[in-house]
């Protein structure tokens, strides 16, 4: 009798521990559920915020400045083919010897420009040209500045084929994308802004500096005209 008893003690205690094994294991299965469900919550949220930051980021250069092609009705330019018409060059303003004076009293800096973007926007009968790029300044010829790399912008505005506005004394735009490297005058962009199609547009999104000449280098001057040339050491105030 007493077997029995005990064969059926035994028989309980194993059913027994079998059924609290069982709960542990749905518990265990419980957690690694919730576990499972709040890491693809934590992974959809990741997904939706990095979607969000992508398409923010996607208006902006890596500089962190505005780009230009986010201006409504704007059009990417490509190639060289960067103005209606021809303009005043600085030759058909200074002399030789104006034009030193007048890189003396500017800030001058040595560079090359890098992520060029150019875009043409139609604005009633006007047209703007407007490009940005960075200068990755090799030498600063005269002003003070605090970065190695200026964000700059150069524009004009045409009506018709009519220069109508003008940043520059150049055709920097269409130099810059021509020939990159050389020396470049800048001048701050400050308060400065756009009404472009009736909206306003702070320049100082879009970049920090206007730049207002480009002339090519050769060995340790400038080009003035078609075969004069300006000795960089002349021009430093």
């Amino acid at each position: 009798m007493r077997s029995y008893d005990q064969a059926l003690e035994d028989i309980y205690r194993k059913a027994e521990e079998k059924q609290i094994l069982n709960k542990k294991r749905k518990k265990r299965y419980v957690k690694i559920a919730v576990s499972c469900a709040s890491l693809c919550f934590v992974l959809i949220v990741s997904l939706v915020i990095a979607s969000v930051i992508g398409s923010q980021g996607s208006h902006t250069n890596e500089n962190g400045k505005v780009k230009i092609s986010t201006i409504p009705n704007s059009r990417i330019i490509k190639g060289s083919d960067y103005f209606l018409a021809e303009s005043p060059t600085k030759t058909d303003a200074y002399t030789k010897d104006e034009y030193i004076n007048v890189l003396k009293r500017s800030d001058v800096v040595l560079g090359k420009a890098k992520n060029i973007n150019s875009v043409y926007v139609r604005d009633g009968d006007f047209t703007w040209y407007i490009t940005t790029f960075d200068i990755d300044v090799t030498e600063a010829i005269n002003g003070e500045y605090e970065s190695d790399v200026l964000s700059c912008v150069t524009t004009c505005k045409y009506y018709g084929e009519t220069l109508a506005t003008k940043c520059g004394m150049t055709d920097v735009g269409m130099e810059v994308v021509s020939n990159p490297q050389g020396l470049f005058v800048v001048e701050s962009v400050e308060s400065d802004s756009w009404w472009i199609n009736d909206v306003k547009y702070n320049i100082s999104d879009f970049a920090d500096y206007y730049v207002i000449i480009k002339d090519e280098c050769i060995g340790d001057g400038i080009v003035f005209g078609s075969s004069e040339l300006v000795e960089i050491n002349d021009i430093r105030n």
